[in-house]
């Protein structure tokens, strides 16, 4: 599980923060849905983080409940009056019965009860840093990969306190994963910006015990995602194409667990890969829609969901198990309110259910 601060998750993070900086002199303050109601008598449902837009600290978070179908906009902000999440929140992380969001341009950690959406407390991240995915590994070690100083901070997610900072690795260090006592983090490099220096577009292999890498390993230009799949002994690195090379398409290469070999590899651009309960799927956006690989075979994606609309971009992607259905946060065109889209595998032509979120819906978690 993991998204992401690229521009249609293939476009790096620099390139998206300098498109934003020209358009937003002409964007309109978009307008929550008007919802009071913020009953948490469910313990089942869904958050979808919404990322907003750059220095309008507009992000925010939605809640949907599973035994009515509602849904709770600005959810956080509701249940804190006063409070906002802060600017560009990217990531969440749930862990036992809190959820933790990484919001990178605030450079804060923000700790809430997944049940009632209160605060349970706020990590703030000095200097000049920028948070962006979370690992929490145990009650006393979590994990943020940094931007900008091109490492991991170590902290504890109980006592929301930093533990070690400047845990080296590559540059722009992105998505992060964990296997055993290590943890595994894809260096993106910012895509084009960084990707002549040393370690872009790897994924290093950090000790938990010695909190240092241990191995680097190749992947390809503007690695994003990391992802371990443990029922099959395999983890996956997810690389981008790079704007500057109109022939790079990107793709996915699997790992073997314990030698780190090459096994497979599909060329093909992918994000928000992610691996379906039973370890035997990977699912994946691309700007086309849905695709699917079959890992029991050796077939190619597979398109599963078709983006009909080539003006809508789709941002975010989930699989739910409580009912197996497929989850698409369509951010539409990244400066209105997006919606999400629930597909039902056995019949993927229509959605069965849309409802309306926050600006660009980044990442949908279920608990």
């Amino acid at each position: 599980m993991h998204f992401k601060i690229t521009f249609v998750k293939s476009i790096n993070f620099f390139f998206f923060i300098f498109f934003l900086i020209i358009i937003l002199s002409c964007v309109k303050q978009p307008n929550y849905p008007d919802d009071n109601n913020i009953s948490v008598d469910t313990l089942e449902g869904a958050y979808i983080l919404c990322e907003g837009l750059w220095h309008y600290d507009n992000s925010s978070l939605s809640r949907y409940n599973f035994i009515d179908k509602s849904v709770i906009n600005d959810f956080f902000s509701k249940s804190n009056p006063g409070f906002k999440l802060g600017d560009l929140a990217n990531f969440i992380f749930l862990y036992k019965d809190f959820a933790y969001i990484a919001v990178s341009t605030a450079q804060t950690i923000e700790c809430i009860n997944i049940k009632s959406g209160k605060s349970i407390g706020r990590l703030k991240i000095n200097g000049n840093r920028q948070p962006r995915e979370i690992f929490i590994f145990n009650d006393s070690l979590g994990y943020i990969t940094d931007l900008y100083t091109h490492s991991v901070i170590c902290f504890n997610p109980t006592k929301l306190e930093i533990i070690k900072t400047d845990i080296l690795c590559g540059p722009a260090p992105e998505g992060i994963s964990s296997f055993g006592n290590y943890l595994y983090v894809a260096n993106s490099g910012y895509g084009d910006y960084l990707a002549n220096e040393p370690k872009a577009g790897t994924i290093s292999i950090i000790d938990l015990f010695s909190n240092k890498e241990i191995n680097n390993i190749y992947c390809g230009p503007n690695t994003c995602e990391v992802i371990v799949n443990a029922k099959r002994n395999t983890f996956y690195g997810v690389y981008y194409h790079l704007p500057s090379k109109l022939d790079s398409i990107g793709g996915i290469i699997e790992f073997d667990l314990k030698s780190n070999y090459i096994l497979r590899e599909w060329k093909i651009n992918a994000y928000n890969v992610l691996i379906t309960p039973g370890g035997d799927t990977l699912l994946f956006l691309n700007t086309k829609g849905v695709f699917l690989i079959d890992l029991n075979t050796n077939t190619e994606p597979e398109l599963l969901i078709r983006n009909k609309n080539n003006l809508e971009h789709w941002y975010a992607l989930a699989f739910c198990p409580k009912d197996n259905t497929v989850w698409v946060g369509n951010a539409k065109n990244y400066q209105m309110n997006g919606e999400i889209l629930i597909f039902n595998l056995k019949n993927t032509e229509y959605p069965i259910n849309r409802f309306t979120v926050g600006v660009n819906p980044a990442q949908i978690v279920f608990f």
